[in-house]
């Protein structure tokens, strides 16, 4: 239809090579983009894997000290009503002499 005059196909030509490499650059620019965020997941990754870590050691500690009162708790109940008993005279004497 229309005849493509020289200086029209070369400026068609250099408008499609600027695009190409704006594009190529934009291309550039996301894979670079991808690769630090694609970096920082591997560091939060490791990250979570320390947390997890720590988590754990401080419920084997919460489990220990737990056993530990549980031992207290039996002791406690074991020797306190003795102590009542053995206490409770020398109350009574208290409480009469303050009369």
């Amino acid at each position: 239809m229309y005849a493509v005059l020289p200086m029209q196909a070369l400026t068609a030509m250099q408008i499609t090579n600027f695009i190409i490499q704006r594009d190529n650059r934009l291309n550039i620019e996301i894979a670079q983009s991808s690769r630090r965020i694609a970096e920082e997941s591997r560091r939060d990754n490791l990250l979570n894997i320390e947390l997890a870590k720590a988590t754990a050691q401080v419920a084997e500690e919460t489990r220990q000290d737990s056993a530990a009162m549980k031992t207290i708790a039996v002791l406690t109940l074991t020797f306190l009503p003795g102590t009542f008993i053995a206490v409770s005279p020398s109350l009574r004497t208290n409480v009469e002499s303050t009369r």
